[in-house]
């Protein structure tokens, strides 16, 4: 679901800013993630009246992030290990070839997200295919570097553990768990993951429209149009302090 928020006034090519919602990539969504109303649209709007307010949200968790090569033999859903970033990108597609229908600027569009959300910022950074829609980014507390990017192998060891819990030995079996299932033995495993400070689910790259070396693109100029922010959230560590 995407969804436009708008303050009635007569303000033409109005600034578009659109929100990624965090969550580590396992849980959150638009709807309840607004930071005591700050990131509401309506409130939004409200207090910013010449802007229009965008957000959206995308698959998470096993359903946006699983690796499945371990069982996947025809290759048929190598993608699986990126949904989420891939709802994304067609977000920012849809917002910038239709927010002029809303009284929105095309090319004034920034991308803005904390946590997760600003991890995902990050990512949609580094690729040209997503960085063409969207003109400013700002990151709170999120990033990349060069300690932290996961390639396949690292997502298919995720994905082993959690095909191993689900004990299926196949795509055929594998399509016949249940959505409850999936997400309680993601539950479980996160749990395991996060007695060391790290979580299953992060963009992988190397796959399909995710550039293999992310920041030495950047390096050589892929992001070079863009505009960015970027900082720390306060308060961002706290819900971690127990696991750290």
């Amino acid at each position: 679901a995407l969804n436009i928020w708008m303050a009635d006034n007569d303000k033409k090519k109005k600034s578009v800013m659109v929100w990624i919602h965090g969550g580590s990539y396992y849980t959150g969504a638009a709807h309840i993630d607004c930071f005591n109303g700050v990131y509401c649209g309506d409130k939004f709007v409200e207090a910013n009246p010449d802007i229009i307010f965008v957000n959206f949200n995308y698959r998470l968790n096993v359903f946006g992030m699983l690796d499945l090569s371990s069982i996947d033999e025809k290759g048929e859903y190598e993608d699986s290990v990126n949904l989420t970033i891939t709802d994304q990108i067609m977000a920012l597609r849809w917002v910038h070839e239709n927010i002029g229908a809303f009284g929105g600027d095309a090319e004034n569009i920034t991308v803005f997200g904390q946590s997760a959300g600003g991890g995902s910022v990050s990512t949609l950074c580094c690729i040209p295919e997503a960085n063409k829609y969207f003109q400013k980014a700002i990151i709170q507390s999120a990033g990349i570097s060069d300690r932290t990017i996961r390639y396949r192998n690292d997502a298919k060891k995720v994905g082993e553990i959690i095909i191993k819990k689900l004990n299926v030995k196949s795509m055929e079996e594998m399509l016949a768990v249940s959505p409850e299932k999936l997400t309680e033995v993601a539950a479980r495993y996160f749990d395991e993951a996060g007695g060391n400070n790290t979580v299953p689910f992060d963009p992988t790259w190397g796959v399909g429209n995710m550039p293999e070396d992310p920041l030495e693109n950047v390096r050589k100029g892929a992001a070079g149009h863009l505009t960015i922010m970027t900082g720390s959230t306060s308060g961002e560590y706290n819900s971690w302090v127990a696991g750290m």
